[in-house]
């Protein structure tokens, strides 16, 4: 819905991706270098996730990106460490 959406400043290579499936209302997005997960403050937002699945039961996290791929596994052992494999999608 473009009602709902921010503008953002240009990205190199954002062009490539394509967005997701669209899975409920409780959907959560954000662009990121995964090497940057830490910035980007993702712990707290999955340890948020976490604590708020049981009331919110469609909650996801669609995270577009990029980066080497000792980062991506390091967000994703992240990710897996939460219990949060099934609502995270890259």
């Amino acid at each position: 819905d473009r009602n709902k959406c921010l503008c953002l400043p240009v990205l190199p290579g954002f062009d490539r991706l394509a967005p997701s499936a669209s899975r409920g209302n409780n959907r959560l997005v954000t662009l990121m270098r995964f090497g940057d997960r830490k910035n980007k403050n993702i712990a707290g937002v999955l340890a948020a996730m976490r604590k708020l699945k049981t009331h919110y039961p469609s909650l996801t996290l669609d995270i577009y990106g990029g980066g080497n791929p000792a980062d991506l596994m390091k967000l994703t052992k992240l990710v897996h460490e939460n219990g949060l494999a099934e609502r995270v999608h890259f």
